[in-house]
């Protein structure tokens, strides 16, 4: 018997239905596609918040290290004007702050020297030398008088300079600790500048001989036992150089090479030190020099949402220079 088309078509058809309404997956299957779907996005997303993590702590350790950097680079400048560096300006500083409050509560001094600044004629710090001779000293007497007549010849001043650090909280700042320089000239701005002002220097430098013949008035050449007038002001300037300084006290104690004296001792500051050559009687050098040490902290907080390094010397990046001090004036002159 031979079958029509049809017949054919219809018996194809009719095998076929069952199994066109048993295609596509079960319930089971679309879940298990699920967990294993979200398991490989789940690992794509955590490494790409890794790789995003990871540059971001490159780039803060980069960031920190170069803040560093510049800071020390901003020291050493500074220090090679210097002509007379403290390897103990403890002293100088207690009465700094005994008569003028220069320095905040909790402040560690670190650095502490004399330069010397030269007038600026663009500045017009000339207005006062306007007249030769002595015109422009008028009204002074005494040691202000002759350093005044110093000043015309010099063309230049005296400049007391410290660097200190402190970790005290501030809400303005992030870091552990950070670094402040504070300096005190020997003439304000308005002494030099205002022609209706007597040239007079700062309150700290007025002479005070009924306490001592060196206290106050210019700190040449007595540059050892100089220290402020008792009855100045505070009228120096103090700014902040650099922020993400690594905690003062946390860490391996510093030591310097023989000969050379650190200040502050270990156990005050170990990330912001220096280690200079003593320069008095017994040692008198034409030139000292001074090695700087100072180490960053690019994890303040020490949490793991911050930056974590491959080992503590990346996440405390510690720098240091040697400088050596360059300024000549009054230098074979240490006491009277």
């Amino acid at each position: 018997m031979v079958m029509s088309g049809a017949s054919i078509l219809r018996k194809v058809f009719k095998k076929r239905a069952p199994k066109r309404l048993q295609a596509g997956f079960t319930l089971i299957e679309v879940l298990v596609s699920m967990v294993v779907a979200g398991f490989v996005i789940s690992g794509l997303m955590f490494l790409v918040v890794d790789l995003l993590r990871t540059d971001q702590r490159e780039l803060t350790l980069e960031q920190t290290q170069q803040d560093m950097k510049r800071a020390l680079d901003y020291i050493a400048d500074d220090l090679r004007e210097a002509i007379f560096v403290y390897d103990n300006p403890t002293p100088l500083v207690t009465a700094l702050n005994a008569t003028a409050s220069a320095l905040p509560a909790g402040a560690q001094p670190v650095l502490v020297f004399w330069k010397v600044n030269t007038l600026n004629e663009d500045a017009n710090d000339y207005t006062k030398l306007s007249t030769p001779g002595t015109a422009s000293c008028n009204g002074l007497s005494g040691d202000p008088l002759a350093n005044c007549r110093a000043l015309l010849v010099r063309h230049s001043y005296y400049e007391l300079v410290v660097y200190y650090s402190t970790d005290d909280p501030d809400p303005t700042w992030e870091g552990a600790a950070r670094i402040y320089r504070y300096s005190v000239p020997e003439y304000s701005r308005n002494a030099l500048t205002d022609a209706a002002t007597t040239l007079a220097v700062n309150d700290v430098y007025v002479e005070n001989t009924t306490v001592s013949p060196v206290q106050g008035g210019s700190p040449s050449p007595q540059f050892l036992s100089w220290t402020p007038n008792t009855a100045g002001a505070d009228s120096g300037n103090s700014a902040a150089l650099v922020d993400y300084v690594a905690d003062l006290t946390t860490g391996v104690a510093p030591t310097c090479e023989a000969g050379y004296t650190q200040f502050p001792a270990a156990n005050l500051s170990i990330s912001f030190y220096v280690c200079v050559r003593p320069r008095d009687a017994a040692n008198d050098l034409l030139n000292q020099d001074v090695t700087v040490y100072l180490k960053g902290n690019a994890d303040p907080a020490g949490d793991s949402l911050s930056v974590r390094g491959i080992s503590e010397n990346s996440e405390l990046p510690t720098l240091q220079t040697r400088v050596l001090v360059r300024g000549v004036t009054d230098k074979d002159l240490l006491e009277e």
